[in-house]
């Protein structure tokens, strides 16, 4: 049990955080370990933070050699993400019966703002962007972008991110512009496959528009950071914080300018 001290006020209501990882309390095959849901309430009492653990929900096993690269879970907590350098797996959470989706390749993911779809990029030398259905757990391939390979950078990935109606989904190319008027964006129908060219207003809001800047439902790398001051970020049920704070404020520490919204 560990215990944080927290400021004298008003006593919130219990919160519980959840998060995928590694569970070495479940026995494994040798070379395999467990990936787990693992969960526990936050409680404020007299003047201090109490985290409880709860029972870890076992997921799937994952081999040692599949290192970590990136995880997430649905915004409405029933499907898990978790992506290693050799597979990444899709599934639903609690439901033993049913094995993970399992892509043998590393694909970089975002849920669905309403947790129908995951949609990513990956599959090794010939990159391709997909999506999952996660409830018929169909895989289907939109596109594959033209990506410049020439660069050593290991942050020089797509930028990528969905629409608020949950349909849509935007996603860049060129990533050497720092200038995002010179970069080629399209957007997508994940349902029909259309697919068009994001220009003037379309492209603006992708990098404006409050409604497309939230992060968990975005791709922001190369040196795009999205800051938020901290006192103002909430604690929901899955870890993650988001604040409607106007004093949003997107940093390209690669030019050293700041735009504010």
């Amino acid at each position: 049990m560990v215990r944080q001290k927290r400021q004298e006020g008003v006593s919130p209501p219990p919160v519980v955080y959840v998060f995928l990882d590694v569970d070495l309390n479940q026995p494994a095959p040798e070379g395999h370990y467990w990936i787990s849901l693992h969960r526990k309430i936050l409680r404020y009492r007299e003047g201090e933070v109490v985290e409880e653990p709860l029972q870890s929900i076992p997921l799937f096993l994952d081999p040692i050699k599949n290192e970590f690269r990136h995880k997430d879970l649905s915004p409405d907590g029933q499907y898990y993400y978790y992506a290693g350098v050799s597979f990444t797996y899709c599934g639903r959470v609690g439901d033993a019966s049913s094995k993970p989706i399992v892509l043998n390749s590393l694909y970089r993911c975002k849920f669905s703002p309403d947790g129908r779809f995951l949609c990513g990029y990956g599959g090794g030398e010939e990159e391709e962007m997909i999506v999952v259905d996660c409830a018929t757990r169909r895989v289907r391939r939109l596109a594959t972008p033209e990506y410049p390979r020439d660069t050593e950078d290991p942050n020089a990935d797509y930028r990528f991110g969905w629409y608020p109606d949950s349909r849509h989904i935007w996603y860049q190319e060129d990533v050497g512009a720092l200038d995002y008027h010179r970069l080629r964006a399209s957007k997508q129908d994940v349902v029909s496959g259309r697919r068009w060219v994001l220009k003037g207003r379309q492209l603006d809001e992708v990098y404006r528009e409050w409604a497309l800047l939230d992060p968990r439902y975005r791709r922001v790398l190369w040196g795009w950071i999205i800051t938020v001051p901290s006192a103002t970020l909430p604690v929901n049920r899955f870890g993650r914080g988001w604040s409607r704070s106007p004093r949003l404020r997107i940093l390209n520490t690669a030019r050293g300018v700041s735009k504010c919204r």
